[in-house]
């Protein structure tokens, strides 16, 4: 079926992802497949390019119709570039917000950084960086070995250089602090069974 009114054909297309697909004409059902012209599917390939740098960096790139680039950011803004051009180029404001987001995820990936969503504490945070950091150590360690690394060896791990905390607050003066960062982890694996703790 041809249509003669661009108009018509994006508000049969809008309907039928409203509908998801559910179009019917007189009762029987109408399937819709994208036929763009070749001016329209050119500048949709000039996209690829761009979106495939853009999940690379962890963002969520989208193509809207007819051929609209649209990034979603981590804090859930989008933004929207109507040609391949003004997308590269795009203005400061939004490669410093993109830069920022892509940033902070690799951080989080990196060094154990939970989302901002999150709300922790500063100590939970250090908490975390700490036993992530014995995590990725123990894969480096053992990156040729056949097995990979075992909850209970990075438990074990995390137990001995726990000691090495404890002595360095006590040096310091500040054994309760130890215990005020420390104890929701000593408790979590006091209440483990004894296999998971013992190698």
């Amino acid at each position: 079926m041809r249509l003669h009114r661009y108009q018509v054909k994006d508000l049969i297309v809008r309907e039928a992802r409203k509908r998801r697909g559910d179009l019917r004409y007189r009762g029987t059902p109408v399937q819709i497949y994208e036929d763009f012209t070749q001016e329209v599917l050119e500048q949709r390939a000039k996209y690829r390019d761009i979106m495939s740098k853009l999940y690379n960096l962890g963002l969520r790139p989208a193509l809207l119709f007819p051929a609209r680039l649209q990034i979603t950011l981590g804090s859930g803004a989008k933004k929207r570039f109507p040609s391949p051009l003004e997308a590269t180029n795009q203005n400061e404001e939004t490669s410093a917000s993109l830069l920022w987001e892509t940033l902070k995820a690799f951080l989080r990936a990196i060094f154990g950084r939970p989302p901002d969503e999150i709300n922790i504490t500063n100590t939970q945070t250090n908490v975390i960086a700490f036993t992530s950091l014995i995590a990725r150590r123990k894969i480096l360690l053992l990156w040729k070995s056949p097995l990979p690394p075992s909850f209970k060896m990075w438990l074990s791990d995390t137990m001995s250089l726990l000691k090495l905390e404890k002595i360095k607050f006590t040096l310091r003066g500040s054994s309760d602090k130890f215990y005020a960062h420390w104890r929701p982890l000593i408790s979590y694996v006091d209440r483990l069974p004894p296999d998971m703790v013992s190698l």
